[in-house]
This record gives C-alpha cells, sequence and structure tokens, in this order.
C-alpha cells in the first residue's frame, strides 16, 4: 500500500535537514533538501537552503539560481534577499547585490545583518561614507553586533581614521573575544600607531585563536624587527613559510630580518632562492629589502617591477589641464614620510632653503609626524607650505595634491620608509619623480623620472630604469653645508675607544655588512696591528653575532667595538676619534658616507654594480678624491692596509678631505640646487611643449 506524503511530514524532512546543516553535516542536509524538492517542487525553503549550501561550498551561481528560484515562489521572505546578496557580492556583483539588501530591508526595517552586508558592499564600491552609515544602522538595531563594529572599523581603517577604528575593533572583541581577524586587524591598527607593544599583543591573540594564520605571524615579525627584537622576528618570519612557503614577499623580509641580526646561518641558500623566484617573476621579496644585497641590477629591476605590479598597480588617474605657458612659478611637491630628524632631511634641508622662490613655489606633503626638530623647523620656514597627509586615505591626499596644482611630485621614499606610492599611482601631479629615499628604480610607468648621475647609473643601464634618468653634473645626492657638528673635547676614552691604536670604523646600518666584507675587514684587522673597527650599535643581539663570527675568523671580538646611537650633531662629533671608514658592498655609504665626509674621516668604498652600491664612488668623485675609490674588494682591502700602514698617506687624505670638502662640488649646496632647479625647468618646458619625458644631462 502507497501512502501519501503529507505537510507533517515535510516539516520534519526539513527540520531534520535543518540540524544536520546546522551541525555542518552539509551532504546530509543536502539529501535532505533535494528529498523535500522531490515531494513538494514549490517549497521555497529546501530551495533557499539548497542555496546557502551551495553558498557555502563556493558555488555561487548555483546559490543565486537556487535562491531566485525560492524569491519567485515566496518574495516576502528578507533572508531570501540578505543571502542571495550575500552570494553576488561574492560573485563582485555589487550593483545587484546592493539591490537585495535594499528588498532586505525594506521587508523588515530593523536587520542588522542587512544593514552590515549592506556597508560591506559599499565599501567595495568605493562609498565609504555611505558604508559607515550602513553599519551605525546595524549597530543602532543591535547594538552587541561584532561583525558590524569589526566591519566599521576595517571601513574607517580604509579612510585612515586610526583612533575611531581602533575602537571599533575593541568593541567587536568585547562582544566576540574569540575573533581572530579582529585581533589581527587591531594589530594592524596599533602598529600604524606606532604602539608597538600593543601591536605585538593583538597579532599574538591572533595566533593563538589560529594557529596557521600566516599574516598575524607576518605582522608580528615586522613588530618584533621594529622592536629590535631579530631572533622572535626571525622565527615569525620563517614560521610564517612553513606555513605558506611561497607567501608573498616573506623571504625578502625574512632576510632583512637576518641582516640586521647579522645572523648568517643559512643566509647563502636564502639569497639564492630569491635570486631565482625574482628571475620566475614570482613575488618573493621588497625591493629596499633585496636592494642591500643584490648586486644584479636586472635582478633588482625585477623585483620593484613585480613589487609594484603587486602593490601600487596603476590607478585611475587625474587628467590634467595643458600648462599655462606664462606661468611665473613652477609648483614643486616633495612626498616624505620624514621629514624631521632622519638621513633624508639632513640630505634635503639645504636644497628646500637654497631654492630659488622667485621661480619655484615649495611645499611638502607630510606622511610623518611632526617630530618637533630643530630640522623640521629649518624644514617649514624654507618652503611656501606643509600639509599633513598622514590620515588623509590615497584619494583625499591624491586630490590635495591636485587641487594645489602641483607641476612636479617628487617621490621622496620610493620603497624606504613611510611611502605613499599609491599616490604617485593615481598621477595626482602632470610629471612625477623618483628622488633620494631609494636608490633604484621604481618599477612603473607612473613615475616619469628618476634623478641620478652618470656613476650610481651608466647610461648603458637605461633599460633596467622604468624611469627617464635625469643625470645630474656631479652627484645626484644633495647635501646640507650648514650641518652643525657638535663641540667635542672628549678623547677617545670618552667614546670607549682604546688610545694608541689604528681606528677603523663603519657606521653603516648592520643589514649592510654582509658575510663577504665582514670577512674583508677580519683581515684588514689581522695585518694591521693595533687596529680596532668601531661599528655602529644596533642592539645587544646583533653586536654579539658579529662578535661570534670575528671569533669564527680568529680575531679577538673586543676589537670590535661599538658606538651607540646619539643625537646627530654629536654623532657627527665623533668621528674625529675614527682615522678611517670603511664602505660596504653591495650597498653603499650614502648619508653616512656624507657625514664622514663632512666630519673629515676619509672613506674608502668599493665601486659596486647597481645604484645603490656606487653612492660612495660618486660622492667621492664630487669632492676629488678618487684615490679612495676601488674597484674590487681586492683592491678595497690592498688600499685599506696601505692607508692604515702608511700615516703620511693618512695625514694627507685628511688634509686634503678638510680642503677639498669647502671648495669641491660635494658640499656646495648653492650649486647643487642651481643644478637641480635646471632640470626642474627642463622638465617642466619639455611638458609645457606637449613633449614626452626622455632622459638627459643637467
Amino acid at each position: 500500500m502507497k501512502h501519501k506524503t503529507n505537510n507533517v511530514d515535510i516539516t520534519n524532512l526539513l527540520k531534520n535537514a535543518q540540524q544536520f546543516h546546522a551541525k555542518g553535516n552539509l551532504e546530509s542536509a543536502l539529501q535532505l533538501y533535494n528529498k523535500i524538492l522531490l515531494l513538494d517542487p514549490k517549497n521555497d525553503e529546501a530551495l533557499h537552503l539548497l542555496g546557502v549550501i551551495a553558498a557555502q561550498i563556493g558555488d555561487f551561481k548555483q546559490a543565486v539560481e537556487k535562491i531566485d528560484a525560492a524569491i519567485k515562489i515566496n518574495p516576502n521572505d528578507p533572508s531570501y534577499y540578505l543571502n542571495i546578496g550575500n552570494a553576488l557580492f561574492s560573485l563582485k556583483d555589487y550593483k545587484t547585490a546592493l539591490s537585495n539588501f535594499e528588498k532586505a530591508i525594506k521587508l523588515k526595517e530593523n536587520y542588522a545583518q542587512a544593514y552590515s552586508n549592506r556597508g560591506n558592499t559599499f565599501k567595495e564600491m568605493g562609498r565609504l561614507d555611505l558604508a559607515l552609515e550602513s553599519y551605525d544602522l546595524a549597530i543602532s538595531f543591535r547594538p552587541n553586533y561584532a561583525d558590524a563594529h569589526y566591519n566599521k572599523g576595517i571601513a574607517l581603517h580604509d579612510l585612515r581614521k586610526l583612533e575611531e577604528s581602533l575602537q571599533s575593533f575593541k568593541t567587536a572583541l568585547s562582544f566576540d573575544p574569540y575573533n581572530e581577524e579582529a585581533y589581527y586587524n587591531l594589530g594592524i591598527v596599533q602598529h600604524q600607531l606606532g604602539a608597538l607593544k600593543d601591536a605585538l599583543m593583538s597579532y599574538t591573540n591572533a595566533i593563538q585563536l589560529k594557529k596557521n594564520n600566516v599574516e598575524a605571524y607576518c605582522g608580528r615579525g615586522n613588530i618584533f624587527r621594529e622592536l629590535k627584537r631579530y631572533t622572535e622576528s626571525i622565527k615569525d618570519f620563517m614560521k610564517a613559510l612553513e606555513i605558506n612557503p611561497n607567501h608573498d614577499f616573506t623571504k625578502g623580509y625574512l632576510l632583512h630580518a637576518k641582516m640586521l641580526s647579522c645572523d648568517w646561518d643559512g643566509i647563502d641558500d636564502l639569497i639564492n632562492d630569491i635570486q631565482a623566484a625574482i628571475s620566475c617573476r614570482k613575488k618573493v621579496a621588497d625591493p629596499f629589502s633585496w636592494q642591500a644585497i643584490t648586486s644584479s641590477i636586472e635582478n633588482l629591476a625585477n623585483c620593484a617591477k613585480i613589487y609594484a605590479s603587486a602593490k601600487h598597480p596603476p590607478l585611475v588617474s587625474f587628467q590634467h589641464t595643458h600648462p599655462n605657458i606664462n606661468k611665473n612659478k613652477i609648483k614643486i611637491g616633495y612626498v616624505s614620510g620624514e621629514f624631521g630628524d632622519q638621513a633624508t632631511s639632513h640630505l634635503l634641508v639645504g636644497l628646500l632653503e637654497k631654492h630659488d622662490k622667485s621661480k619655484f613655489e615649495i611645499i611638502c606633503f607630510d606622511n610623518g609626524r611632526n617630530d618637533g626638530s630643530d630640522l623640521r623647523k629649518r624644514i617649514e620656514k624654507s618652503i611656501h607650505g606643509i600639509f599633513p597627509i598622514r590620515n588623509l586615505t590615497d584619494e583625499s591626499a591624491s586630490q590635495l595634491i591636485f587641487e594645489k596644482e602641483i607641476d612636479i611630485l617628487i617621490n621622496l621614499n620610493g620603497y624606504f620608509g613611510n611611502e605613499r606610492n599609491n599616490i604617485f599611482a593615481k598621477c595626482p601631479a602632470p610629471l612625477q619623480l623618483n628622488y633620494l629615499g631609494f636608490p633604484g628604480t621604481i618599477g612603473t610607468d607612473y613615475i616619469d623620472y628618476i634623478i641620478a648621475d652618470k656613476i650610481v647609473i651608466a647610461e648603458n643601464e637605461k633599460s633596467f630604469y622604468s624611469e627617464k634618468i635625469i643625470y645630474m653634473p656631479d652627484t645626484y645626492q644633495p647635501t646640507d653645508r650648514n650641518r652643525i657638528i657638535a663641540e667635542t673635547s672628549g678623547t677617545r676614552r670618552d667614546y670607549g675607544l682604546p688610545n694608541d691604536v689604528f681606528i677603523f670604523c663603519c657606521f653603516n646600518n648592520s643589514y649592510k655588512i654582509t658575510p663577504e666584507i665582514f670577512t674583508i675587514w677580519m683581515r684588514i684587522l689581522e695585518k694591521v696591528n693595533h687596529s680596532v673597527i668601531w661599528l655602529l650599535e644596533d642592539n645587544e643581539e646583533t653586536s654579539a653575532h658579529l662578535q661570534k663570527e670575528a671569533c669564527r675568523r680568529n680575531v679577538d671580538p673586543t676589537r670590535l667595538i661599538f658606538a651607540p646611537r646619539s643625537n646627530y650633531q654629536e654623532h657627527l662629533a665623533r668621528h674625529a676619534m675614527a682615522d678611517l671608514f670603511l664602505d660596504t658592498l653591495p650597498c653603499n655609504a650614502h648619508t653616512t658616507a656624507s657625514d664622514a665626509l663632512w666630519a673629515g674621516v676619509p672613506l674608502i668604498t668599493c665601486s659596486g654594480k647597481t645604484f645603490s652600491g656606487r653612492v660612495a664612488h660618486s660622492l667621492l668623485n664630487a669632492i676629488n678624491l678618487h684615490e679612495l675609490i676601488t674597484h674590487s674588494l681586492t683592491e678595497y682591502e690592498h688600499k685599506a692596509i696601505e692607508i692604515a700602514l702608511n700615516p703620511k698617506i693618512l695625514s694627507d687624505l685628511k688634509s686634503k678631505l678638510m680642503h677639498k670638502r669647502l671648495t669641491e662640488a660635494l658640499f656646495d649646496t648653492e650649486l647643487y640646487t642651481l643644478n637641480i632647479e635646471k632640470a626642474y625647468e627642463t622638465i617642466y618646458d619639455r611638458y609645457r611643449h606637449g613633449l614626452t619625458p626622455e632622459s638627459f644631462d643637467v
């Protein structure tokens, strides 16, 4: 006998299916939903929930199809519109998703989830203002709605409203303390606000909640690096790579942490791995980490292109009208996150002061913090205006620059420091330059020129730069002739140095010290009795690694002496205790080389194969001290020993340096300013006449 299935049977089947569904047993739920539809093809709830399962397994097109069929049967259930909207959102059909969220809200005015998801859709459409309104409405109907607080935090972060974003993430966590993504994003905001220890705790919480959270390990690794806790930083980057060996750019971050720590175990294999991966166009290292290590200009150029494409792709550009031919002044905009007591500004401030204000209007766009330093005050006095952009979105900052009608916008960061490359990706100025902060190509077409000289970029190397080359006549690097050296009556003993020994020094950052250059230094110490090398102290961990490496090379580790960091003027003053500066390779001293020469310390360099490896060569050429430029590490080693063993040679070099620093081009800030202003006038004149950028000599 055949029994007829009644509504009670379907109700029970649906109840059982929903129980399986709630427990995550999707296969059993799926079978029952399909069974219900065989019995009742018009069962809208079964269709709807089949669509939900399709979305859960990633088949969003089928989800839309099933839920749409349910809506045709029953157009009055707000949850149907919510879930079809979610599926459409996943398909990136934001306009249709938005329409469905609106329908859900029309049917259920206090539908907090629909408001929150509508906010997510507005966010993806770039309407952050409307997104925030939706999140606030969701929260007003459901104050303990953790997801809405979390999503609001994301939107506020995108608006660079960091303090408000911080509070939203904290509120979300107060209602949902197991949300690892909220902890991770809280860590990002705390990091950006400079609350490093708080960020460390947030990333740690995220990792505890999700042991394979690669992003949290990378975030924490970066915090440990900034706190100079390099061993822990290395462990986190290695853990991230253990979870995902191909995680974007993490091998480069690991390399940089190991170089900062002078932890060279396994370093050669890591470098070879990165070089091979870049040759295969893989996202394996950031350009800043890599420029300090590679000797291949081609590999570095490829690294920059890969990174720019992934992190800073071209965006919709501003449209620039034809320039005013009769314009009285060219407007120059300098963009940096380091307008304060920092290396870039130590070099740049003299140029800013010397700019011809009758020909140029100088505006700075500050992506950092006002540190209140004397150098910051000098910068502010020397320009027409400084605008903070740290808390502006890329869109708002770009709009500000566009509205200021900047003619030439100069990127002083590149891939260094507090960069804002995405502003340049929008082309808010008709001419955009790469200058000073990063010694290499940005690797993207929206930067028109790079300022260089014929030493740091040889003429036959132009193809490795996405920018056209502006060749300065003496050196690309500006200097400040008014930098002050503190008065000191101290002795070597006051600086922890022994008397009656030869003092080699290198005040470069530790990441520039490679095993190869360190081995050469140790051989130099062996051959120059009664000598020591004076290095900048990064932290005790790095110093200990270098001392261990000295022992491995049979050198008494006490012959390595470490100088603690000090204020700039005092740092310049203590150079007087040193005899000879030993440069690094493949990345030279940059600002540090200029400092040493200004302070009267001869510097010996080996000219490298990349921009960053030829900077000291460029500076020594501009001060006419060619005898301190070598072209092989063997020559470099022999020259250092020769100078150290011949007091007359050293004395003559110091006398020559003290004379030439006041007579040669290197420290002639006024001459440098005239030359770079010629460059600015040339590129603007080409633009004014409708000519495309081309390389040229100033």
